[in-house]
């Protein structure tokens, strides 16, 4: 747990929940457990995405997955009953058989919630990277809107 990142997000939420997509990336490579201390100290929703996301694909078939990542990520955006979520684990929305642009998806998210993302990948400038170049769920994204702690 990093109390410097801690702070970082503190004093950055009054800006973000001012913006049309409130999202902030907190770069977990190195401290781990950032996101789930901060939910707990400040009383934010807490979804382990690894977890819920998996629990609630299970009954689906896999073709039609792709069809219902978006609905089930609302819906468990909405039963956390809160403005401010911290979502860890998110390596599922990857998967390439779900058919999905992670970034994409959890930025229209964040037009109705606070959305703070434990990051696992590599940061570098605005640049979030996932995966190496080959790997079959490699994604890379450059930020415009979004915060990176």
């Amino acid at each position: 747990m990093n109390l410097n990142t801690v702070e970082k997000i503190q004093s950055s939420l009054p800006q973000v929940t001012n913006q049309y997509y409130k999202l902030i990336y907190v770069n977990e490579y190195l401290h781990g457990n950032t996101i789930s201390y901060y939910a707990k100290n400040f009383e934010t929703g807490y979804l382990n995405l690894g977890i819920e996301l998996s629990l609630s694909l299970l009954d689906i078939p896999l073709k039609r997955r792709p069809f219902k990542v978006t609905d089930i990520m609302e819906n468990l955006i909405q039963k956390q009953h809160n403005k401010i979520i911290c979502i860890d684990r998110i390596e599922i929305l990857f998967e390439p058989s779900l058919k999905t642009n992670p970034f994409q998806m959890l930025k229209q998210l964040s037009k109705n919630h606070t959305l703070i993302i434990a990051w696992r990948g590599v940061v570098s400038d605005q640049t979030l990277t996932y995966a190496k170049p080959n790997h079959p769920e490699y994604s890379k994204y450059t930020t415009t809107e979004e915060w990176i702690l």
